[in-house]
């Protein structure tokens, strides 16, 4: 756009100066038409520049993210504290996250007890993930976001410890706040909390709050 209003400055000025000698009626109206243009032509990339949405704006500057973090849930009515970690993988724009993720706990009293309901207790969840920016403070993001993913509970008896089966599982949301921390290109770091809850079936066991730490 600067290069046309240059071009079309330079011809307005030039092109009525050899006109000039010949009409001087000419040269006026050659001068209008020539500011006509120029701000025609403003008018319509400005137009153009308004007809692009946020949302392609958005798209244009998205990139790959992934987080690799470790998480400590506590559950069974803030009996048993899991030690566990995931990763994720998506895309992220100047203010949105989209990633899937597969994470995984190990909880430390197997069904909040001392293993006389089970000898072990551990999750598997695949699921997705959207945050949105909320707040950018110097070198810091931070997000609220949103886990959506189907959990696995694997367990075993005291009386069948070789025996791994599957029990509880069904979908589990997860809303979070996390703040980014900018360290460098590949060398962020995050810190979080977050409330998970399964809601089909309504197991109580997996309900409870948690911290987690990330490297992105």
């Amino acid at each position: 756009m600067k290069r046309l209003a240059i071009l079309l400055t330079s011809l307005f000025i030039l092109f009525p100066l050899s006109a000039y000698e010949t009409d001087g009626n000419v040269n006026v109206r050659l001068s209008d038409n020539m500011i006509r243009l120029i701000n025609e032509s403003i008018e319509k990339q400005d137009t153009q520049e308004e007809e692009i949405s946020w949302w392609q704006r958005e798209i244009e500057k998205a990139d790959i993210s992934y987080d690799l973090y470790l998480r400590m849930p506590v559950t069974y009515n803030t009996t048993t504290i899991g030690i566990g970690g995931g990763f994720n993988i998506g895309v992220k724009t100047a203010s949105f996250k989209f990633e899937l993720y597969t994470l995984g706990d190990y909880f430390l009293s197997p069904h909040g007890s001392n293993g006389g309901v089970q000898s072990l207790d551990f999750m598997i969840e695949p699921g997705m993930m959207f945050a949105w920016k909320i707040l950018e403070v110097w070198r810091t993001r931070t997000y609220i976001a949103l886990d959506i993913g189907y959990f696995m509970q694997f367990a075993s008896l005291p009386w069948y410890p070789e025996e791994i089966f599957l029990a509880e599982n069904g979908v589990m949301l997860r809303p979070k706040v996390m703040t980014e921390i900018v360290i460098g290109k590949h060398y962020d770091m995050s810190i979080g909390i977050f409330y998970q809850f399964p809601i089909y079936p309504d197991y109580s066991g997996y309900r409870g709050f948690g911290v987690m730490f990330a490297v992105l």
